[in-house]
């Protein structure tokens, strides 16, 4: 089936391009279960970003089809648990076991203990990370049409992540915050409706992303201060004037003069 929609969406003919069209989106919701849960990581990325180009072709339509799987993805795997049962899971362990040997000296090899603790540390948190950049994807290539969307649940989902023990899900959630405050950073939407409005996000939950942002330029990890810096810099340039960025800036300025 998919060769047959990229046969369709290739051919030299409008009305068959027409027609690979619609079998995408016809297809697209089943094949996108399948490719974001896929065992390897390169594949669930490349999946996002597809999905992000189509929020930004076909509109925002296709966020709308795709919010609740996306977003039952994430929140399923906030607490990653090793399950006996878990493929991807074992996989991922496996491979990091066997770097640490590599890594280690002839005299001096990794117990399994200390391969999974680097595991836990280290590795992103199964499709986690991967569905938290997929999500950031669909944001930006929803553009300001994206803006009807932010509400307190996944604002909820997405601070979650902020404070999450994982330092991988912590740096992609703050560029997931970076992109959300930048969809209202558009004159206008799709609609040509001005996006400085009451459901601009910045306005409607500024103080709150303010806060998590002060919190992330305090981070421990460079990573993650820096992913909150890049938030912190389009959250105060998506402001209209100095006087509304003044508000936040005794709670950001500081902390963004130090990184």
């Amino acid at each position: 089936m998919t060769t047959e929609v990229l046969e369709l969406l290739c051919n030299s003919m409008k009305l068959e391009r027409d027609r690979g069209v619609g079998e995408l989106q016809r297809v697209l919701p089943t094949t996108q279960e399948t490719v974001d849960t896929d065992i390897e990581v390169r594949v669930r990325l490349a999946a996002g970003e597809v999905v992000g180009v189509l929020c930004n072709k076909l509109g925002v339509v296709v966020y709308q089809e795709s919010k609740e799987y996306v977003l039952r993805l994430i929140q399923s795997n906030l607490e990653r648990q090793i399950a006996d049962d878990d493929d991807g899971s074992k996989y991922e362990q496996i491979e990091t076991e066997r770097l640490m040997e590599k890594l280690a000296g002839p005299s001096q090899r990794r117990n399994s203990a200390e391969a999974t603790q680097i595991f836990h540390d280290t590795a992103g948190w199964k499709n986690l990370e991967t569905s938290l950049k997929c999500l950031q994807a669909m944001i930006e290539g929803s553009g300001a049409d994206f803006q009807p969307f932010v509400e307190d649940e996944l604002l909820e989902l997405i601070f979650t992540t902020l404070t999450h023990t994982n330092r991988f899900v912590r740096e992609t959630g703050y560029y997931v915050c970076s992109s959300l405050v930048g969809c209202g950073n558009m004159e206008q939407d799709a609609e040509g409706r001005d996006s400085i409005s009451v459901v601009n996000p910045i306005y409607t939950y500024g103080h709150e992303f303010s806060k998590h942002l002060a919190t992330g330029l305090a981070d421990n990890w460079s990573q993650v201060r820096l992913a909150a810096s890049v938030a912190a810099r389009r959250f105060l340039t998506s402001l209209p004037d100095d006087r509304a960025r003044e508000v936040f800036y005794p709670e950001l300025l500081p902390r963004m003069c130090l990184n």
